[in-house]
């Protein structure tokens, strides 16, 4: 039985981070903001984009830009940000996607589901140490080991890390070294699907114990386990069911997501997920537009 059941519309905001394809993105946000709420940021270490040109979507707003990496600190201080200003505005539900993400059901159908299921929480998880993760010691390794918040991209970035390699070295081998993990931890993807009391709960802890949350800066990775476990180590747990609402392919690749193409059209129309994910219209628009073609009203 849904915990807070209501018959009224809810109230959706999508939380989407961006950093490529100003194309694609206005796409969208043509098919959301019809609809729905949707805040938006656009990565500051990207090119510049012309946000007068979305002014004609009056659901859409753009948040501040800052400099965020993947897997980084950054980008889940870009992923609260994004919930806050959402909240702020008194939406109901929150969802996060990418700009690379794209509906595979119609409006009218996503906002049914929601309407349906006020009171859950949906998203992946699985407690620490995953059995299923061959790789970083079982998911161990993201909390236990120093992770800097620095780019691999230029030489002088590489040489700076050299440090940080060698002491994850030690640590690997010396428990010692590594940072304690002093609570119990779950692990899931970025995009989770919260109702407006849990990401109350998330911001209210934020706020009274920031400190739990800088624990969170020097790991890898922190998206996909910082809220799972704020949630999952909290009464709110029953409210939470382990399912992801967007369709991503991690076996087929050769990507790792996959990034979608036709052969995988019939999959989408037969996936009870509200979206899918990884979309490339550019490098494929036919199958794009058989997408949108297959959500429209």
């Amino acid at each position: 039985m849904n915990p807070e059941q209501k018959k009224e519309d809810v109230s959706i905001a999508f939380l989407v981070t961006a950093h490529s394809n100003e194309k694609q993105l206005r796409v969208l946000l043509d098919r959301l903001n019809s609809s729905f709420s949707v805040y938006v940021h656009w990565n500051k270490r990207s090119d510049n984009i012309n946000i007068d040109s979305f002014k004609d979507l009056k659901n859409v707003t753009f948040i501040p830009r800052q400099r965020c990496y993947w897997a980084s600190f950054s980008f889940l201080t870009v992923l609260i940000k994004l919930l806050q200003v959402a909240f702020k505005d008194g939406h109901q539900r929150f969802m996060f996607i990418s700009a690379q993400d794209f509906p595979i059901k119609s409006n009218t159908f996503i906002q049914s589901f929601f309407n349906e299921n006020q009171g859950w929480n949906y998203f992946n998880h699985t407690p620490f140490p995953n059995p299923a993760w061959t790789n970083s010691n079982r998911g161990l390794d993201r909390l236990q080991l120093f992770w800097e918040n620095i780019p691999n991209r230029t030489f002088l970035c590489k040489l700076f890390r050299s440090p940080f390699y060698l002491f994850r070295w030690f640590q690997k081998r010396i428990p010692f070294l590594q940072r304690p993990i002093r609570f119990k931890a779950y692990g899931g993807t970025t995009w989770v699907c919260l109702n407006r009391k849990t990401v109350a709960f998330i911001l209210s802890g934020i706020e009274k114990n920031p400190n739990f949350l800088k624990r969170f800066k020097y790991t890898i990775y922190p998206d996909e386990i910082y809220f799972h476990t704020v949630i999952m180590n909290s009464e709110l747990a029953s409210t939470v069911i382990n399912r992801e609402l967007t369709y991503i392919d991690w076996i087929s690749g050769p990507e790792n997501p996959r990034t979608l193409t036709l052969d995988d059209l019939e999959k989408l129309q037969n996936s009870d997920a509200l979206f899918a994910r990884k979309f490339d219209m550019s490098r494929d628009p036919d199958f794009f537009s058989k997408v949108i073609g297959m959500t429209k009203e």
